[in-house]
């Protein structure tokens, strides 16, 4: 009986971590829709509400206050730099951003509670990444059905609206899945871990390669950035057998069929959804223009030439205390732009960014002795995704600010943090 018990509670645990992942990564706002109350508030009250279990389950009272040092080291990092831009944007009496620029924190809370609550109940650290993968598989189902039967869209219309006035040339395009952000952190965070799912399949199990499809097929009705950050993989893969002088036709075969797989998923558009369709053959007709003709067109217009701008003087130092994103920066002069490095500049110049993106990147590049690994192709494979998740995130913040928060940096702490616990114990 109390073995029927655990394995019950056991079984609970689970459902319930799937739950709370799905909530922690793609936030949709629900509580907004139906009750009110803002997402980031509700958040809060869901870690306040986490934090006795999480006690009582996972953390006996003699370790309670013992944190992971590079944890502590990353919020430490993160909070410093908020402090520093509300020090610089009080000094010219902007907004001092502190709730936006912490919020990071409770989240990295939440996954802290989450991967403690996994480890509980015996998940290795690639089961805790495959949750995520799984979460991911099921945005790809429901994005399917909202193909299939067009009302169900209408779910994913109000979470993304609000009650705003709709965007119809966005709407018939885009906004598919389950999601708080549809068109630009979340394309990225599922090429993040379509990337993941090509390196395990590539190291580890061909079985991987089944979330490919259903990973892709969110970011073509999403973003076609994700394709982008997902497009680093290979490149990442490929140089890591070069530097290792070894030739992969694994790797090779799998690139293929992934190629294969994005073909046909956007030639199958055309017939499903052919405003999306011709959307992402804008973006590759762009892209043609801009790498074979030199021609600035379509989003490389702004992101390669209005949105580019750098403070003068010393605002290039200690920043300038706002952003340029939206309004804000015609208000102050200069061109609206949403690139996260011109956004962060803005903000507080060269040191806010050495003490944020130093933080982050000091965390990623954390290299454990290989004595933590039961295998050199574990090991091989952390470094891989550390660098690769460094990549990731330093192409990303061209197009838009994750180097602050949201569920870009989010999935690669989260994903460093399950890699660098204790060693895998291989499933027999």
């Amino acid at each position: 009986m109390i073995k029927k018990n655990k394995s019950r509670n056991t079984k609970l645990i689970k459902l319930y971590m799937y739950i709370y992942l799905f909530f922690i990564f793609y936030m949709p706002r629900v509580s907004d829709l139906l009750i009110g109350v803002n997402i980031e508030v509700f958040s809060v009250l869901l870690l306040i509400f986490m934090l006795v279990p999480w006690i009582t389950t996972c953390k006996s009272k003699s370790n309670f206050l013992k944190v992971d040092k590079n944890i502590f080291l990353l919020i430490v990092g993160v909070s410093l730099s908020a402090l520093y831009f509300a020090i610089r944007a009080s000094l010219g009496d902007y907004d001092i951003r502190a709730m936006q620029n912490l919020f990071i924190i409770v989240r990295i809370f939440h996954i802290i509670i989450a991967i403690d609550f996994m480890k509980h109940i015996g998940f290795d650290k690639y089961d805790m990444i495959k949750v995520l993968l799984n979460l991911a598989l099921l945005q790809g189902i429901i994005t399917i059905m909202m193909i299939i039967f067009p009302s169900l869209k209408n779910i994913a219309l109000s979470l993304y609206y609000l009650n705003r006035e709709e965007n119809i040339f966005i709407s018939r395009m885009r906004i598919y899945g389950i999601s708080g952000d549809y068109t630009f952190f979340t394309p990225i965070y599922h090429g993040l871990l379509a990337s993941i799912a090509f390196f395990f399949s590539i190291f580890k199990d061909r079985k991987y390669l089944v979330y490919l499809p259903f990973i892709l097929i969110v970011i073509l009705l999403n973003g076609r950035f994700g394709l982008l950050i997902f497009g680093l993989s290979p490149i990442a893969v490929a140089l890591h057998f070069i530097f290792k002088g070894k030739i992969s036709f694994k790797m090779m075969r799998i690139s293929i069929l992934t190629i294969v797989i994005i073909i046909l998923g956007t030639l199958s558009l055309r017939i499903v959804s052919p405003y999306t369709y011709n959307w992402i053959v804008g973006g590759i007709e762009d892209t043609i223009n801009l790498i074979i003709y030199d021609e600035l067109t379509g989003n490389y217009e702004a992101l390669l030439g209005t949105h580019l701008s750098i403070p003068k003087g010393s605002g290039i130092i200690f920043g300038k205390g706002f952003r340029l994103f939206g309004g804000s920066g015609r208000h102050m002069g200069y061109n609206s732009s949403d690139i996260g490095y011109v956004n962060d500049v803005f903000m507080g110049g060269i040191i806010y960014i050495g003490i944020l993106y130093g933080t982050i990147l000091r965390f990623l590049l954390r290299k454990p002795t290989i004595n933590h690994f039961t295998s050199k192709i574990d090991y091989n494979l952390h470094m891989l995704i550390s660098k690769f998740l460094v990549a990731a995130l330093l192409v990303a913040n061209y197009k838009g600010e994750v180097m602050r928060g949201g569920i870009v940096l989010l999935v690669a702490i989260f994903i460093k943090m399950c890699i660098s616990y204790e060693p895998l114990k291989e499933k027999r």
